[in-house]
This record gives structure tokens, C-alpha cells and sequence, in this order.
């Protein structure tokens, strides 16, 4: 409609003889409202794509979100399946450790008769009847025990490890007798001697302990070397604790840490 309105002032125009500048001005026109189509109709055409494009934008967001929300509902129940084997794993820990120290209890039980005789070389034994009857001649003369002392051994041998080199220190002598009594009256015995001498070594008697009582008893001893220094009486009783006698009061430690 304008470029007939446009044509129309040009046939004024040349009648007047005026044309050529309002041709020269149609031109003008012309192209800039073809230009002014030509952006239009590209502009329609880009919002199109855009609409179309938004639309796969959408459709992508909203798979992701669908995606995102399956993770957060599978995460939240892979944490309540972690949450519940936690506590799962805390309470077995839990029992192990109870059995555990019902294990060590009850073997501490089964050796409450056992004595063990540490310092005594290997061979010692050698040339007696039995390692019974030698432990049971070393004791009555070395702890100066009455003729009559009812040992009442059940039996004796020497600790389970191999036989270690001559320059390593000999295994102990594992006693185990028939009555708990009379294996107190021999520790008690060899206790107030501190030991005996036997063939130049230094020989004494201890509870027959079980290895992870033994150990714990083992982490006590830097500290008991240092009350020892001090001049500090201390006991390690059973199982594993360390006893302080200091300025008129007993304390009392369940582990070397504290």
C-alpha cells in the first residue's frame, strides 16, 4: 500500500517535472522498506527458532530435573542403608570386643593353676627322671619348702615356642598344678625370696598369663622402671593394671596411657 501511495506521488511529481528527485526518494524508500520486511520477517523467523529451541531446552531441563530427582532419592537411600550398616558395624564391633575379652578371661581362667619359671636355661631338666620331678626337687630346695610340701603337679613342660639359639633367652618352664592353694603358696613363697640363684643365674616365678594379658602387663614396664628410680612402691596386679603406692594413697591406672 505505501509503495502504490509512493507511485502515485511519483506520477504528481513528473507531471510537475519534479521526477527525478522524487525518484531518486522512491529508491530510497523502496529499499529501506524492503529492508524494514526483510528484518521483520527475519526477526518472526529467529523467534521461531528461539521458541523452538527453548522448547528443547525445556524438555532437556526437565529430563535433567527428573534425572536429578531419581539421584537425590536413590542417594537418600544409599545414606539410610550406609546409616543403618554403621550401626550394624558398631554394634558387632561391639560384641567382638565383649568376646574378646571373654575369651581372654576364660583362657586367663584355664591357666589361674599354671606357674611359669623364667631364667632356668635350656637343658636344665636334663638327667631328671621327668621335668616334673625336676621342678619339683628345684622348688622344695630353692624356696626351702618342708619335705612333705604337696606339690601336686599335674604336669610341666617348657613353653610351646621352638628351641631358640644358645645366645637367646631360654624359654620358660610352664607348670600347672592340680590346686590354685598350693600354686599361690609357691609364688607367694618365691615372691618374698625375689627369685633364686640357679647354676649363676637369675631364676623367679610368675603367673602364667595369657598373651594379651602379658602384653598389656609389658606396657607398664617403662613405668615401672621409672618408680623403681623414684623409689615409688607400685604393683601390677592381675589382669593388667598398675597399682601406685605414694604419700599414703593406692592410684590405681587401668592402662600405661594414663
Amino acid at each position: 500500500k505505501e509503495i502504490n501511495t509512493n507511485l502515485e506521488y511519483f506520477r504528481i511529481a513528473a507531471k510537475e517535472g519534479n521526477y527525478q528527485k522524487q525518484w531518486e526518494l522512491l529508491k530510497i524508500e523502496l529499499v529501506y522498506k524492503i529492508c524494514e520486511n526483510y528484518y521483520k520477517m527475519l526477526y518472526a523467523s529467529n523467534i521461531s527458532e528461539n521458541s523452538d529451541a527453548l522448547k528443547g531446552i525445556k524438555e532437556e531441563i526437565k529430563v535433567a530435573n527428573s534425572r536429578i530427582d531419581k539421584a537425590e532419592n536413590w542417594i537418600e537411600e544409599a545414606e539410610e542403608r550406609l546409616q543403618h550398616i554403621e550401626e550394624a558395624t558398631m554394634e558387632l564391633l561391639e560384641l567382638l570386643k565383649r568376646f574378646e575379652t571373654w575369651l581372654v578371661d576364660q583362657e586367663g581362667r584355664s591357666r589361674r593353676e599354671n606357674v611359669q619359671i623364667h631364667g632356668l636355661k635350656e637343658g636344665a631338666e636334663d638327667g631328671a627322671g621327668s621335668m616334673t620331678e625336676f621342678v619339683e626337687k628345684l622348688l622344695r630346695e630353692k624356696l626351702e619348702l618342708w619335705p612333705s610340701f604337696p606339690f601336686q603337679i599335674e604336669r610341666a613342660h617348657r613353653a610351646l615356642p621352638p628351641c631358640p639359639s644358645p645366645e637367646s633367652p631360654p624359654r620358660s618352664i610352664v607348670v600347672k598344678f592340680m590346686s590354685f592353694r598350693v600354686k599361690e603358696e609357691i609364688l607367694k613363697k618365691a615372691w618374698q625370696k625375689k627369685g633364686f640363684m640357679y647354676e649363676g643365674k637369675k631364676v623367679f616365678l610368675d603367673h602364667d598369663y595369657a598373651p594379651e594379658v602379658l602384653k598389656k602387663r609389658k606396657e607398664y614396664t617403662e613405668a615401672k622402671r621409672v618408680l623403681r628410680e623414684k623409689k615409688i612402691r607400685s604393683q601390677t596386679p592381675f589382669p593388667a593394671r598398675l597399682w601406685v603406692f605414694y604419700e599414703g594413697e593406692t592410684r590405681i591406672y587401668n592402662t600405661a596411657e594414663e
